[in-house]
């Protein structure tokens, strides 16, 4: 799987197409995410978890395969590549509750103790 993200502004409609990229790239199919759009069903959610999951545990091992580079070359690049999955995190986790407030889980987008 290969994962590019490249943010250049920090707002909200730019980090949306960023998002959209992060799951373009990693096979998964999502909707947009407007209101009046129809909903997922818990089931994808969960899966769109687990690949969100998985995208942020490939960024997170790709430090270790970078310490062969200095970090001057790319450290602010990962550093803005975290943060905007992080905020793809908050932003579908918040979709999550509001279309399934009462059987939806943090687990799903943060992962549960095991």
């Amino acid at each position: 799987m290969r994962i590019r993200i490249r943010l250049r502004k920090q707002n909200a409609e730019y980090n949306q197409l960023v998002w959209a990229s992060v799951f373009i790239q990693s096979g998964v199919s999502v909707s947009c995410m407007a209101d009046n759009l129809q909903t997922t069903d818990l089931d994808e959610w969960e899966e769109i978890g687990e690949e969100v999951q998985q995208i942020h545990d490939d960024l997170i091992e790709l430090v270790h395969t970078l310490n062969t580079v200095p970090k001057s070359v790319w450290r602010d690049d990962f550093d803005e590549a975290k943060h905007g999955v992080d905020q793809l995190k908050d932003s579908l986790d918040d979709r999550l509750f509001k279309e399934h407030s009462e059987e939806a889980s943090v687990d799903t987008f943060y992962g549960g103790a095991d």
